[in-house]
């Protein structure tokens, strides 16, 4: 018998990277990536705080392989590629983080080098988080923002 989850005012959603270059068709497609994007959108109506990671990387990133990184370029700042995806429903997005900014940069948690995020959660009494978005891989920006969480001083 599974037991229903209660969702409080005390709970946050953060949505992971849901963006174009993860998507089929993207520069770094996840395979069916598009799949989330419609229970994201139903999850988040459930909660009183939803942010939302994305990557915005400068054309020069460290992660490219074009700067000898291990990524194909993708999400670069401002392209299409690193804006959300178009069905993703943002009306509820109410802290937007920007991550891996810089070309020296590296950051595929929604809390590292982003105080933004952490401190709105903070404000807002938000003492459980709950993620979920996409990455190129399972090792990667989805799993990491909820073990950045914990170090924030939320469970996750």
């Amino acid at each position: 018998m599974t037991t229903p989850l209660t969702i409080t005012a005390h709970d946050a959603l953060i949505l992971v990277d849901v963006q174009n270059d993860f998507c089929p068709g993207g520069a770094l497609p996840v395979a069916d990536g598009a799949a989330v994007v419609a229970p994201l959108n139903r999850l988040s109506s459930r909660f009183a705080m939803v942010a939302a990671t994305r990557d915005w990387h400068p054309v020069d990133h460290r992660s490219f392989v074009t700067q000898g990184g291990p990524w194909p370029v993708h999400c670069v700042a401002g392209s299409p590629g690193a804006q959300y995806h178009a069905d993703l429903d943002v009306s509820r997005v109410t802290v937007h983080v920007r991550k891996a900014t810089r070309a020296a940069e590296e950051s595929y948690d929604g809390f590292a080098g982003t105080p933004e995020l952490a401190a709105e959660l903070r404000a807002r009494g938000i003492g459980r988080v709950f993620v979920g978005g996409l990455a190129p891989t399972t090792a990667y920006c989805t799993p990491c923002s909820p073990r950045g969480a914990p170090a924030s001083t939320w469970s996750s």
